[in-house]
């Protein structure tokens, strides 16, 4: 059993996003560009993932988990080590010493990663669209929403 209810955690994502506003619209440039940067691989721009990951896991563990996520749970302080820990590590291994390298991989294997990330990208433009409904009932699909 969880040690806070489904309200309380829905809570925080909407405490967190109020306070951080609009640092959010920050993040989808930082990943678009991270993506772009993959395309065409280099050592330097291997290195420039490595960073806007780091800078993602390290906000996360202290903005979210560690300021946010735990005030409903200790755990959040667990998660929130471990995030900044793992962000360290991406400037360790992959800023400092060049040892990450980030790519898109050739052939079939790029074909289903590309695949997969859109069927991913689908499902959440579902959720996010179905979400003022009773979603049990939302029949999502792209043509339905496009108005």
């Amino acid at each position: 059993m969880l040690p806070f209810t489904r309200e309380q955690f829905l809570a925080v994502f909407v405490v967190y996003n109020e306070a951080v506003w609009p640092i959010q619209v920050l993040a989808y440039p930082l990943g678009l560009l991270m993506a772009v940067l993959i395309v065409r691989p280099s050592a330097q721009r291997s290195r420039m993932v490595a960073a806007g990951l780091a800078a993602m896991w390290l906000w996360t563990g202290v903005a979210y988990h560690g300021m946010k996520f735990s005030a409903i749970s200790n755990g959040g302080w667990g998660f929130a080590a471990l995030f900044v820990i793992q962000g360290l590590l991406f400037i360790e291994a992959g800023v400092l010493r060049n040892r990450l390298a980030f790519g898109w991989p050739r052939g079939w294997t790029g074909w289903m990663a590309g695949r997969w990330s859109h069927t991913q990208a689908s499902a959440i433009r579902c959720l996010v669209r179905c979400s003022g409904t009773a979603t049990r009932r939302c029949r999502c699909s792209a043509s339905r929403h496009a108005r």
